[in-house]
């Protein structure tokens, strides 16, 4: 651990000037210190540092304090009686009540970040391209600048995360997704920009509730407040319609086909999922008039028998 220390600064004036006009003062000085084991500080003090890893603090334990009569009751070199007191000193500048003193380090003892759950990576984040202009005139087709121009965003080219909490081009911190069902991009808000207070929202966060969703379809949008262009390709395509059944349709309920030159066949609607057919049908070269002709001999010549043996 390598410190730079300077000592006694006049409390509460950020170690910018000297206590008692620079008398006693410790000009910086580069130190290599020990963690865990009893050494000294930069004043000859007997000590032992830890680090508090939860605030990024160093914690000197004070078991011999040079700068008081009889070393405060404790014993020189020796870290194996009972510690005075133990003194947290930030990265930084340290007020206490005899004074200040900077200390500052790198590689040790870091602070930890400011939020309260550490996130894991999001993997496998599905981007999109889009470019998007604004204020246009309701009801104009994104052809007339709202407000003569006024505040108008160029069109611009924009890269954005599906699914994750980001921006939108005017700095809203928002959610897009993608309604697969209708080809429309969802815009969830969270935090917009253009309001007072950003609506309520938490600037940079999606972890509130949000304010509102905004639907844009590929092209021209108008909303109450006026219209934005927003356009995009490979992404969120609008579903394409279901094609019409194909083949002769007659929806008449006594549609009936005549074939031949003269008529001699024809197929017609009987009844209800019913169809009457004048003539022969022949299946797979076999003559179904054939077949039932040939049924009915059997079906003869079973009753003959049957009787014979009555």
């Amino acid at each position: 651990m390598t410190t730079q220390p300077a000592w006694f600064t006049r409390k509460a004036l950020s170690a910018k000037k000297k206590a008692n006009g620079g008398d006693g003062f410790v000009q910086p000085t580069d130190l290599k210190k020990p963690v865990g084991v009893c050494t000294t500080n930069i004043i000859g003090s007997t000590v032992m540092f830890e680090c508090d890893k939860n605030k990024g603090v160093i914690l000197e334990h004070v078991f011999y304090d040079a700068s008081q009569k009889n070393g405060g009751g404790g014993k020189k070199g020796s870290c194996d009686g009972k510690k005075l007191y133990t003194m947290p000193i930030s990265n930084g500048c340290n007020d206490y009540t005899w004074g200040a003193m900077l200390m500052t380090w790198e590689g040790f003892c870091p602070k930890p970040s400011s939020s309260k759950t550490t996130k894991k990576p999001t993997t496998n984040v599905k981007y999109f391209d889009y470019t998007a202009s604004l204020v246009y005139e309701k009801g104009t087709q994104c052809k007339k600048k709202a407000n003569g121009g006024d505040g108008f965003v160029q069109p611009t080219d924009l890269k954005k995360p599906v699914g994750v909490c980001t921006t939108n081009i005017i700095g809203s911190t928002v959610m897009f997704e993608c309604d697969k069902n209708k080809g429309v991009i969802l815009e969830h808000v969270f935090y917009d920009a253009s309001q007072k207070n950003g609506g309520g929202g938490k600037k940079g966060s999606c972890d509130g509730k949000k304010l509102y969703t905004m639907p844009i379809s590929n092209g021209c949008n108008d909303y109450t407040w006026g219209a934005m262009l927003m356009t995009w390709e490979g992404f969120c395509p609008k579903p394409s319609k279901p094609s019409a059944p194909s083949g002769l349709a007659i929806k008449a309920d006594n549609a009936c086909i005549t074939m031949g030159a003269k008529g001699d066949v024809s197929i017609c609607r009987s009844g209800p999922n019913a169809v009457g057919i004048s003539g022969d049908l022949i299946v797979d070269g076999v003559s179904l008039a054939g077949l039932m002709e040939r049924f009915d001999k059997l079906e003869k010549m079973m009753r003959a028998k049957g009787s014979k043996s009555g």
